[in-house]
């Protein structure tokens, strides 16, 4: 589940089967929102991943089942799917997480689809996924995406490591577990990215324990339970 504060300091509350719950704190009163199917303006899925506001103010919740975003005025969603004759489209329906960068563009990882790049002046969706042999994402089950100071991209994934992604070059470079070097990632599960106020890259994995980046050494530091 997430819980996420709006603009106008209401809470919204994503869960993991029972849609969305938007909390109002002056009148401490809750609105429902769920699936209906067959029901134009409802939300596509009752499974909440993340929810951020884009550029313009507009609520983006991300699902098991597309991108929906919310009209205050009329209490509807617009939703963003897959299409299968459009290029332009999202390219998978399963979204992990979802980031506003600092030029207001919204990067969406997925499951199986890589990373969706969206900016409202260009063309609605572009993809970056995994290619054998080439530039690109380690792979196409990525779990978390965050910015940093520089507006690179830092990006995890399910079973195949971290990815940095330089913005001027267009450049993919990747981190993985090595068992002969104690300095590599400490696993390729990658469940959580955080980014702190000095610039450091902490990584959350999944049974790894946390690791913090080494800048210029392309190397961690591994925080275990002892």
């Amino acid at each position: 589940s997430v819980v996420f504060e709006d603009p106008k300091h209401n809470l919204w509350v994503g869960t993991h089967n029972n849609g969305l719950e938007l909390f109002n704190p002056k009148t401490g009163s809750f609105k429902h929102f769920t699936a209906r199917r067959g029901i134009p303006g409802s939300i596509s899925s009752n499974v909440i991943r993340k929810i951020k506001v884009d550029q313009d103010g507009r609520l983006w919740v991300s699902t098991l089942n597309g991108i929906n975003i919310f009209n205050p005025e009329t209490n509807t969603f617009t939703v963003l799917n897959h299409n299968p004759e459009d290029a332009a489209s999202l390219n998978q329906n399963s979204i992990y997480d979802i980031l506003k960068d600092a030029t207001g563009s919204m990067w969406m990882g997925t499951y199986y689809g890589g990373v969706n790049f969206y900016h409202a002046n260009s063309t609605p969706f572009k993809g970056y996924k995994s290619t054998l042999g080439k530039n690109g994402l380690s792979s196409n089950v990525v779990s978390s995406i965050v910015e940093d100071k520089k507006h690179n991209l830092w990006i995890g994934t399910e079973a195949e490591g971290l990815n940095y992604y330089d913005r001027a070059t267009g450049k993919f470079t990747s981190f993985k577990h090595d068992p002969e070097n104690p300095s590599s990632l400490s696993s390729n599960l990658v469940k959580a990215i955080y980014i702190d106020q000095k610039g450091k890259v902490w990584i959350g994995t999944y049974e790894g324990g946390l690791d913090v980046y080494l800048p210029g050494s392309n190397s961690f530091k591994h925080y275990k339970p002892d």
